[in-house]
């Protein structure tokens, strides 16, 4: 049984593009989506990261959370977000 698996050799390319601005490219993608038309107040929103092989991974994440406190959505949703920010439950 062992004797009919076959290993095989993979290698992982990631892209190689740099992005000078970072939050200014955050911002500019905010601006060509849809979002701010598909999540409607009352709306839950979560937020995952998986940060293997990109850089600044903490600065694009802050910068989606303000990008996101921009859109018009439950004010008491963002004041829970500050809170839990500034007791340092979340770090970014």
């Amino acid at each position: 049984m062992i004797e009919d698996i076959k290993v095989r050799k993979i290698k992982q390319n990631f892209n190689k593009t740099k992005i000078d601005n970072l939050s200014e490219y955050v911002h500019q993608s905010f601006k060509k989506s849809d979002l701010k038309n598909r999540i409607k107040p009352g709306d839950k929103i979560g937020i995952t990261v998986g940060s293997r092989g990109i850089t600044n991974i903490k600065l694009i994440v802050k910068d989606i959370i303000s990008e996101l406190m921009l859109l018009p959505l439950s004010c008491q949703l963002w004041e829970a977000m500050e809170v839990q920010i500034v007791k340092g439950k979340r770090r970014f």
